[in-house]
């Protein structure tokens, strides 16, 4: 480069004293937030003190956040019906503090098991799983990450290398049933033995009584 110029706090910059004929304006850096221009700009001194104006537009760093749910239990059934948060660094700590960092909205299921926000510019972010899929545990730590780079997509994981994952809802076994026992010192079928055996025993009599009757007449 012939020469160089840095832009002020307001973003101007200024060439002084640029020779007669043509030449190419080029960016060599920007402001970390923003993605560097990669386009030349052609510029053509004719005149002496001639004055020339020109715009160089940057576009914001850009990025995309994904999860990709889980079943603990089998790592290819993903899950669906879940809800993430996701919230802002505002104070740039990576901490989370409900207090400061602000809600920018859920992200949206795409397909079965994968949600996804996007268009998030140069900075600090926190993924929150709000809500589990039915008959799963849910997560409630909040996921640190950062977009630093253009069309960045980060991936958010509770287990490495897995994705995020999801233990089931423990089903309990039922109680087993207690087989039931009769009541211990229940006499009643041993007295109705008794009354029965009374009863003939009457019936015997009397009727040993008739018979001897009967046979002195």
């Amino acid at each position: 480069a012939i020469l160089t110029a840095t832009t002020d706090e307001d973003g101007y910059f200024i060439f002084e004293n640029i020779p007669f004929g043509k030449w190419i304006i080029k960016e060599l850096s920007c402001p970390k937030e923003y993605v560097l221009s990669d386009k030349l700009y052609d510029i053509n001194i004719t005149k002496d003190g001639e004055l020339l104006s020109l715009a160089i537009t940057n576009e914001f760093v850009s990025g995309t956040v994904r999860v990709i749910k889980l079943s603990q239990e089998d790592n290819n059934k993903k899950l669906g019906g879940a809800i993430f948060e996701l919230y802002i660094d505002t104070d740039n700590n990576g901490v989370f503090d409900p207090n400061v960092d602000k809600l920018v909205g859920t992200l949206t299921e795409k397909e079965l098991g994968v949600y996804e926000y996007g268009n998030l510019r140069y900075g600090g972010y926190f993924v929150y799983e709000s809500k589990a899929p039915d008959e799963y545990i849910k997560d409630d730590r909040y996921f640190y990450f950062k977009i630093t780079e253009a069309g960045q997509t980060v991936v958010i994981e509770n287990e490495k290398g897995v994705g995020f994952v999801n233990e089931p809802i423990p089903i309990p076994e039922p109680e087993p049933e207690v087989p039931t026992s009769p009541q211990t010192g229940d006499n009643t079928n041993v007295w109705s033995a008794v009354v029965v055996g009374l009863t003939s025993l009457v019936v015997i009599t009397i009727i040993s009584i008739k018979l001897k009757k009967y046979n002195k007449s």
